[in-house]
């Protein structure tokens, strides 16, 4: 019988998160759109967020942010985002999820939700 470590049991202190470069961009594709051909635009946010945790969690060895894992054993971390449309000026939910993948011991902990306007 193994056992697994199921990951921190507390949710991670978050001191601040900030986004910065941020840049939409767009392409155009000719397409048919309601019965018509036209060129139809398509947008792309790219951002960077940094997280800055309140203290370090110990067990863990880096955290996913919005679904993108980033490594690191200490209190900030860093990532490249990218949504599709145009997201500046909104309000946009970002998880913030502690994972621990040793070879012995994988799990994931509790995640922190937070809101952030991408400007």
């Amino acid at each position: 019988m193994k056992t697994y470590r199921t990951g921190r049991k507390v949710k991670p202190a978050i001191r601040s998160i900030s986004v910065s470069n941020v840049k939409v961009t767009y392409n155009s594709r000719f397409e048919k759109y309601m019965g018509k051909w036209t060129w139809r635009k398509y947008y792309t946010t790219r951002f960077t967020v940094n997280v800055q945790l309140k203290k370090q969690l110990p067990g863990t060895q880096g955290l996913y942010i919005d679904g993108v894992k980033c490594k690191g054993k200490g209190t900030n971390f860093k990532v490249n985002l990218s949504y599709s449309g145009n997201h500046r000026g909104r309000k946009t939910p970002i998880n913030v999820i502690p994972y621990s993948n040793t070879s012995r011991d994988k799990g994931l902990g509790i995640n922190a939700k937070t809101k952030v306007i991408i400007r």
